[in-house]
Order: structure tokens, then sequence, then C-alpha cells
């Protein structure tokens, strides 16, 4: 939980936790994969001296990625982290994310929504509905009967330069 706005601006490396890192972790690998995201780089830079209550969701989205990536976890935990963020700054989170994951031995679950952004991320999926798991394949191997069994839709999977893509038939 970040701390809550007192009558001081919260500086991004208070949010962060840059300055608690255990053990000198702040200088590991998955800390300079995440370092753009946090080390003044043009996507947080902003943010530095502003209350967090001035921040977008979308805002408040990137510095609980980077407070999340300075810690270099070995497990992250995500719940529908691109939610509030727009196209572009989706997929720099989630490529950011996916440098973490394939270079530096962490894994992480999400849940997504959106199928098309899930099949171009992840390595693996898992369908539930109603609480129960449907399916688990890599996005390459996803049937359309899985998928319409699950969303109540038919759908087409098609390639888009190598990428499966899901279009509503």
């Amino acid at each position: 939980m970040l701390p809550a706005p007192t009558g001081k601006v919260l500086r991004l490396r208070s949010a962060t936790g840059r300055s608690r890192a255990p053990d000198g972790l702040r200088r590991g690998a998955a800390r300079q994969a995440a370092a753009p995201w946090v080390d003044g780089g043009a996507a947080l830079e902003k943010f530095t001296l502003r209350y967090l209550d001035e921040l977008s969701g979308g805002e408040f989205q990137k510095v609980l990625l980077a407070r999340a990536l300075v810690q270099e976890p070995r497990v992250l935990l995500l719940d529908e982290p691109t939610s509030s963020l727009d196209l572009k700054n989706q997929l720099d989170m989630l490529a950011t994310l996916q440098r973490v994951v394939r270079g530096h031995n962490v894994s992480a679950l999400l849940s997504l929504h959106d199928l098309n952004t899930a099949f171009r991320f992840a390595d693996r999926l898992l369908f539930l509905k109603d609480g129960v798991i449907r399916g688990s394949c890599a996005p390459s191997d996803a049937p359309e009967a899985l998928i319409r069994e699950v969303y109540d839709v038919p759908v087409d999977i098609v390639s888009h330069k190598g990428i499966p893509m899901i279009v509503p038939s």
C-alpha cells in the first residue's frame, strides 16, 4: 500500500520504496529492466512531485508497477494491470513486464479480460467461467470452441504478423 499523502508532496522515490530496498536489491537486474519506469525515465518523471490524489488511474497504475518491480519479486500477481491505461501505455507496461519475466526469472500471473492483449503477451492462458477452470493452453493452441464456451460468443482466431487475434464471428 502506498503511503497516504500528508501535507507534503509525495516524491516518486518514496512511493516506489527505493530508499527501503533490502540487501542492495535496488541495483539488481530486474530493477534495471524497470529503470525507465522508476529512475526519472519519461514514463514516470512527470509524477515525481505530485500528490497521489492528483494522479489519474493510469498514472497510479504505473507508479504501482514501478513500486512492485523495484522490490525484485519472484512472483507478480496483477489484477487488470492495464485497466486504466491508453493503448500506448498498455503496450509499454506489458512489454516491461515481459522483459522482466523473460530476462530475470520472475513469474507473473495476470488477470486480463482483453483477449487480444492476453494472446499477444501471455505464454500460457487459463480460461475460467463461473469460478471453474475450463481450459489452459498456449495462445497459439487456443481452440475457438473454448473461447465460445467461456464467453458465449462465436469467434474466429486469425493470425496477424504471427500473433493470434480473436475476432467475433
